[in-house]
């Protein structure tokens, strides 16, 4: 966190500064190397809706399953597929690569709590759309009054850029909301929208997709060695 420029002001009480109170939210985020997450989530494109099951108990065969499907989207689909293409799906669920993605940037008291507004930084996870998308992205925390918890996260471009492909996107947004299982300790994904418009040749488009998560079981992994996977979001 030594990227990180924090206000040397400290919380009601004196008890935490801003960067401790900002390390403790983020060591909530990461969890063990060996949990693991069953969940429900539905994923919806402007036209369709995938619904998905994953439990990481089942069989391999098993673990991932399609429940629901409503209206046809091939980007919908693509998306649904690389999820079900990851060795561990539920890591979509843990800001495990949060703290490496923060550049420089401040943290601000308000009356409903702690923001954290940053530079994105280039981590181990990202490929070579990220490393063009890095150059024009800003990120925002904000951690709950209360708790001094995660509660969103929102990364958008301050600049326009061209895609390996030749397009340019004019506007990329992503908000990633936050809950709390008290019981195991851990600050996980609820859910998250993604906008983005632009185009080429003259041609304008826009997409946005809502991933929505529910019914999250926690459980530890009967390997204890087994570490968690890194996300990786899909180049499209």
């Amino acid at each position: 966190m030594t990227a990180l420029v924090g206000v040397l002001l400290y919380l009601a009480g004196g008890q935490l500064s801003p960067i401790e109170t900002l390390n403790n939210a983020l060591m909530d985020a990461e969890p063990i190397p060996s949990m693991r997450a069953a969940f429900r989530a539905s994923i919806t494109s402007a036209g369709a809706v995938r619904e998905i099951e994953y439990d990481p108990l089942k069989p391999p065969s098993r673990r991932f399953r399609i429940s629901r499907r409503v209206g046809e989207d091939e980007e919908l689909d693509a998306i649904v597929d690389d999820w079900a293409r990851e060795a561990q799906p539920d890591v979509r669920l843990f800001a495990d690569d949060l703290r490496s993605s923060l550049g420089q940037g401040e943290i601000v008291q308000t009356a409903t709590g702690w923001t954290v507004a940053f530079q994105h930084k280039l981590s181990s996870n990202d490929g070579p759309v990220d490393a063009i998308l890095s150059q024009s992205m800003v990120g925002g925390l904000t951690l709950d009054a209360q708790t001094g918890n995660l509660s969103r996260l929102e990364y958008s471009i301050n600049t326009p850029f061209k895609t390996p492909e030749g397009a340019w996107v004019d506007t990329y947004r992503q908000v990633y909301n936050f809950g709390r299982s008290t019981q195991w300790a851990v600050t996980f994904v609820t859910g998250y929208d993604v906008y983005a418009s632009g185009g080429r040749f003259g041609m304008k488009d826009e997409r946005s997709f809502a991933v929505r998560v529910t019914d999250v079981a926690f459980s530890l992994a009967g390997d204890a060695r087994q570490e968690l996977e890194s996300k990786i979001y899909p180049s499209h």
